[in-house]
C-alpha cells in the first residue's frame, strides 16, 4: 500500500481524493490550453493510480459518491461521457485485486478479526466510553494519547473528546456549508459558478464519507 509522505495510507488517501476532485474541476475550467488540459488528466490518472494503490476503501466509496454528484448535476461538459465513466468504474469494480479488498468484510473469527469487523468492535467501545463524559468531553487528542491507537471514526471521536456539544457543533459546521454550496448551485446562472460550488459540495460529501470509518478530524 503506498503511504506517500503520510503515516498511513488511509490519510494519503484522503490527501488524494481532495486533489482528485479539485483537478477535475480545474479540467473544466474555461480558458485551458490544449496542452494544459493534456497535462491535467495525465496528473489525475497519476492520482487515481496513487489512489488505487493505497488500497483504502473508505477513500474509494467517498470519492466515488462525490465523483458521481459531480458528474451529474448541472454538467454540460460530460454529459456525453458520464455514462462511458460509470460503466468504466463498474468494470474497474470487477477488477480481482478490489473485490478481494472487499470480500474479507464479513470475517469474523476472535483471533482474526477483518477491518469491519474491528471497526465495529472499536466503535462500540467507544460509544462507551462516551456516557462516562457525555456533555462536553475529556479534551482533543486525549482519545489516542489514552488508548494509542484511533477511533476511525471521527463522530465518535469528536463526541469523545468534546462532548455532544462538540458534536452538534462539528456535524453543524458541515452539514451548513455543504447546504450552502447547494443553496448556490441551485442559484447558479452559468456552468462555471456551477462548477465551483459543485466542488464545494463534493468535498464535503466525500469528507463526511470518509470520515465514517477513518481519523480525518
Amino acid at each position: 500500500r503506498l503511504y506517500g509522505t503520510f503515516l498511513h495510507p488511509n490519510v494519503f488517501s484522503q490527501y488524494l481524493v481532495m486533489v482528485f476532485l479539485v483537478v477535475f474541476y480545474l479540467i473544466q475550467s474555461h480558458g485551458l490550453k490544449r496542452y494544459q488540459r493534456v497535462l491535467l488528466y495525465c496528473f489525475l490518472g497519476i492520482v487515481a493510480a496513487a489512489l488505487f494503490k493505497t488500497y483504502t476503501r473508505g477513500a474509494w466509496i467517498g470519492l466515488s459518491a462525490a465523483f458521481m454528484f459531480f458528474l451529474f448535476i448541472k454538467n454540460q461538459f460530460m454529459k456525453k461521457v458520464r455514462y462511458f465513466i460509470i460503466a468504466v468504474a463498474i468494470l474497474a469494480a470487477l477488477l480481482p485485486t478490489i473485490q478481494k479488498r472487499f470480500s474479507d468484510v464479513d470475517v469474523k473469527q476472535e483471533d482474526n478479526l477483518s477491518s469491519w469487523h474491528w471497526r465495529l468492535q472499536q466503535w462500540t467501545r467507544t460509544a462507551d466510553f462516551v456516557k462516562e463524559n457525555p456533555i462536553v468531553g475529556k479534551g482533543i487528542g486525549v482519545f489516542e494519547v489514552t488508548y494509542d491507537i484511533g477511533v476511525h471514526n471521527d463522530y465518535l471521536r469528536i463526541a469523545y473528546e468534546t462532548g455532544f456539544a462538540g458534536l452538534v457543533s462539528y456535524v453543524g459546521l458541515m452539514l451548513y456549508m455543504l447546504f450552502v454550496s447547494f443553496v448556490k448551485l441551485r442559484k447558479a446562472q452559468t456552468f462555471a459558478d456551477a462548477d465551483r460550488y459543485k466542488l464545494s459540495a463534493s468535498l464535503m460529501i466525500a469528507f463526511m464519507i470518509m470520515s465514517i470509518s477513518d481519523n480525518l478530524a
